[in-house]
């Protein structure tokens, strides 16, 4: 069975499988793995779905709240809860209990672009009911 076709619009991924379609609201993305010979998407509620996509042709379309942390993984960086460091190696904690080692050359890079997520964007729960944004922006009053 071929494994789906994607096509990437303002709020969602809409992922185009022989018998079936599946919709992906990208605040409900935790992460997008390349495991070969297939991508796969992890939702926050563990779904999984497959693509043929490359990591590469996903990591260009995404909005900015998605970071490549290394050659293999990309993370919602909303769902981001701990950084540190393990042993020699810069580790993420994100929801599921999921890790992921950072490359030693996008560290510097990810505490920039984590700063700016957790200051500019929060999940709001407005939008998980009405779905009209992917996600807000914090507005200083």
């Amino acid at each position: 069975m071929k494994k789906g076709n994607i096509l990437f619009c303002d709020r969602e991924l809409i992922v185009e499988e022989s018998n079936k379609v599946t919709c992906l609201y990208y605040y409900d993305i935790l992460d997008v793995v390349a495991e070969a010979p297939y991508t796969t998407i992890t939702t926050i509620k563990n779904k999984k779905v497959y693509l043929e996509t490359p990591l590469s042709q996903i990591a260009k379309r995404l909005p900015s709240v998605f970071f490549q942390c290394n050659r293999s993984v990309i993370v919602n960086l909303i769902y981001v809860s701990l950084y540190e460091k393990e042993g020699s190696f810069f580790v993420l904690h994100a929801a599921l209990g999921k890790k992921y080692i950072i490359s030693s050359r996008k560290k510097n890079v990810f505490r920039e672009r984590l700063h700016y997520v957790k200051t500019h964007f929060f999940r709001c729960e407005a939008c998980l009911s009405c779905r009209n944004a992917v996600f807000c922006e914090k507005f200083n009053t």
